[in-house]
Formats: structure tokens, C-alpha cells, sequence
């Protein structure tokens, strides 16, 4: 069965990973504290204007699997934990140490992204005895966007589950050439300057932050649920000058041209994922400080 996803994919550390090479290795998640993927997108598989971005976490389990058939814009996968199947089709592509590559049939590591357009194919599925995840990263057109909800669909070997960590349209984006994922920790007291000239999907994985905003546009929700395609309550704008607190599961749309700071208040370590596409090669921020 072709289950059709709506989601497609499309950091701050001095230190920049590489995408990891397409073939079996020791199963470290990139998502790591300081860890920074970075995946060029190529310019003609990109909507012309873009609309709708979505940012999922897929959980594969043991025996589990999915075929996925984007119907429009453009879907990136990053392999995040574990160790994955993939048998592309069509124009699917795949993104190894910061370089195309084909997408035949291959096993994806931690580091490994999958570039599928619309109307290409790909046949995912976890053959190993650990769970693996990934994230998904959907960049949709403007117009034609018809949401389809995945959770509950067949898969072949198994049930698949989506956790969807953050959406929004963004006002206006030059085509981004970039994506980019990292996975920070704030220590009691630590901020995280970031300036983002395109757009950003912030995630509260543990603890809480502060978001101040010195420019720009940012909006804040409590929850995502991806079934309704909604946001739980508590979603809210927060323009210059102002702040929310934003707790685990919660997320932060940032609109292009927003300066922001995330401050960690409390007593205890706020862990975060940052999920960037830029349009001119990278993300921007200043390294946490004590």
C-alpha cells in the first residue's frame, strides 16, 4: 500500500557533522547535544513559492515500514537514531557526507538524508531489533496543499508512528538552499541567540526556555498534534519586544528576518532541536553562555 505523506523535509554548534555515508555503521544518533546535519537542496526540486512547513519525527520500530509517495513539494528525511532501509524510486536522491548521491537500494545511517520531490517513491522500513527515527521535514507549495493525516495508515511489516514537533507558512522565503538540524542543551542560566533569515522550527525536547524576541516574527504553541493537522491550545504571535515561555513539546515557528533569544530560567537543563532552512547556506547563532 502507498501511504501518501503530506510531510516533506526540509543548529548551532562551531562544529559542523557531515551527513553520514549510506551504509552500515554504529547506529549514533546525529541528534546529539551540539550535533548539526546540513543538507543542500537542490534549487529545481524546491517549490517556486513556498507555503506550508511541516517538521515530523518518525519512530520506526523492529519490523516496521512505510512507502512513501509525496504528492507535492518536497519531502527530506534525515535519519536520526538507528539504522534504516530505503529502496528509492523515481527522482528520489539521497545526500551522503554533503554530496548528491543516487538513491538505489541502500541502508541509511544516523547522518543520511533522503530527498524525495513530488512524485518520486521510496520503500522505508527498519529490518534491525532497535528502533530507528528519523525526521521529516516538508516544504509545500503555496497553492495545492491538501493535508493527508498518516497516523493509523497500513504499512507493509508494521505500524509506523509520526510525532509532528512543529508547522507554519512562512510570510515570504527566498528558495532555500540549506537544511539544517541540531539538537542543543541549555544549562540553568544559558541563552542561544539566533538570527534567522529564513525560516525555523524550534522544539522543546526537555525542560523549558524563554523566547524573547528582538525583531521579526515568531509563533509559539504548546502542542502539535499531527492527526488534526492542528495546534493544541496556547498557541499565540510574539512580536518585538515580547516573550513566551515555551515547556516540553511545545514549539516555535520562526518567520524569516527574526532575531530571538532562548533563555533557559530555570533550575534544570532545557534540551531543544532546531530545524533551519536557510537561503543563503547556513544557519547563524551565538553558542550558548553561562
Amino acid at each position: 500500500m502507498h501511504l501518501r505523506i503530506p510531510l516533506q523535509l526540509a543548529a548551532l554548534s562551531c562544529l559542523i557533522f557531515p551527513l553520514a555515508p549510506a551504509a552500515a555503521q554504529d547506529a549514533t544518533p546525529v541528534a546529539a547535544v551540539g550535533a548539526q546535519v546540513v543538507a543542500p537542496l537542490p534549487a529545481d526540486l524546491l517549490p517556486d513559492e513556498a507555503g506550508p512547513i511541516y517538521v515530523a519525527r518518525a519512530t520506526y520500530e523492529p519490523g516496521a515500514g512505510e512507502d512513501l509517495v509525496p504528492d507535492n513539494g518536497l519531502t527530506v528525511m534525515v535519519v536520526e537514531t538507528g539504522l534504516l532501509s530505503f529502496v528509492g524510486e523515481g527522482d528520489a536522491r539521497l545526500v551522503v557526507s554533503g554530496e548528491a548521491a543516487p538513491a538505489g537500494e541502500v541502508e541509511l545511517a544516523p547522518g543520511s538524508a533522503a530527498i524525495l520531490p513530488a512524485g518520486a517513491g521510496a520503500t522505508v522500513s527498519n529490518e534491525e531489533t532497535a528502533p530507528a527515527t528519523a525526521i521529516m521535514v516538508g516544504v509545500y507549495p503555496a497553492e495545492g496543499f491538501v493535508p493527508v493525516d498518516p497516523a493509523g495508515a497500513d504499512a507493509p511489516g508494521g505500524t509506523q508512528q509520526w510525532a509532528l514537533l512543529g508547522k507554519g507558512s512562512p510570510q515570504a522565503l527566498p528558495p532555500p538552499s540549506t537544511l539544517s538540524i541540531e539538537r542543543t542543551e541549555l544549562a540553568a542560566g544559558d541563552e542561544l541567540a539566533l538570527d534567522v533569515p529564513g525560516v525555523a522550527v524550534v522544539y522543546v525536547e526537555a525542560g523549558a526556555v524563554l523566547a524573547t524576541v528582538e525583531a521579526g516574527l515568531v509563533e509559539a504553541s504548546s502542542g502539535a498534534f499531527l492527526r488534526t493537522g492542528g495546534f493544541g491550545p496556547g498557541a499565540a504571535f510574539v512580536g518585538p519586544g515580547d516573550d513566551r515561555r515555551v515547556r516540553a513539546e511545545g514549539s516555535l515557528f520562526v518567520q524569516p528576518g527574526t532575531a530571538l533569544t532562548l533563555g533557559n530560567e530555570g533550575d534544570e537543563p532545557a534540551a531543544v532541536l532546531i530545524v533551519r532552512l536557510e537561503p543563503n547556506g547556513g544557519p547563524q547563532g551565538t553558542p550558548a553562555v553561562s
